[in-house]
């Protein structure tokens, strides 16, 4: 009976062992199949962030030139009106057929992705690190469009009022009205005025000039990271 009792407890502690074995092997697969498919969503999750920040980084580009291009031009103006031979058919020449008063905005971020991941808690799917610095990317570039955007209202709230009173190119009539209009004005008047037009306008365009260089640095630099 003793020998038949020990042989019953060994089987039975064997049985409980390849019990306690195969559920531990069960849990290792089961642990192993889910990060195989966070990797797999991990892997899907940073193309997505990638190929947005590459859609993005074409728009930047695009700002850029054309930012470069206005402040080669608006440099252009206050070089001419600097010019100890500038004189009132100067400015006025500037102002009534080559000052272009518009102003192109800032393209806008495309975030659709990282918004969705951050809503849903799985942007660290692609890595604690990586996550956090794509976190503080797209922190900076809100605040660096809304620097932009800022600068474009102080520049278009000095711009109304001289539009009114100096539409530019934008003159409506034309004919004798509108030369005698352009003969009378008050040159002090204008100079003042579009001074602080110019000088705003460069003021916005080296600003952005020097965001958009920057941020096509760090977004190259984080598109390298999603390799």
């Amino acid at each position: 009976m003793e020998n038949k009792t020990g042989k019953y407890f060994k089987y039975a502690i064997g049985e409980i062992v390849l019990v306690v074995i195969g559920i531990l092997i069960a849990l290792g697969i089961n642990d192993w199949n889910e990060k195989r498919k966070n990797r797999e969503h991990g892997n899907m999750i940073k193309q997505a962030l990638k190929a947005e920040l590459i859609n993005d980084l074409v728009l930047i580009k695009v700002d850029l030139k054309y930012t470069e291009t206005e402040l080669e031009i608006n440099l252009g103006y206050a070089k001419r009106l600097s010019d100890v031979n500038a004189n009132l058919d100067t400015l006025t020449k500037i102002v009534r057929n080559e000052y272009y008063i518009g102003f192109n905005g800032i393209s806008e971020l495309d975030k659709t992705t990282f918004k969705s991941l951050e809503s849903t808690g799985t942007l660290n799917l692609i890595g604690n690190d990586l996550a956090k610095n794509t976190q503080k990317y797209y922190i900076g570039r809100e605040f660096n469009i809304g620097v932009i955007n800022n600068n474009n209202k102080i520049y278009y709230n000095l711009m109304e009022p001289f539009m009114l009173k100096y539409p530019a190119n934008y003159f409506a009539i034309n004919g004798h009205l509108r030369e005698e209009y352009w003969e009378n004005v008050d040159s002090n008047q204008l100079s003042g005025m579009f001074n602080g037009l110019l000088t705003s306008r460069l003021f916005n365009l080296g600003v952005r000039k020097r965001i958009l260089k920057e941020t096509i640095d760090k977004t190259q630099k984080l598109i390298n990271q999603f390799d």
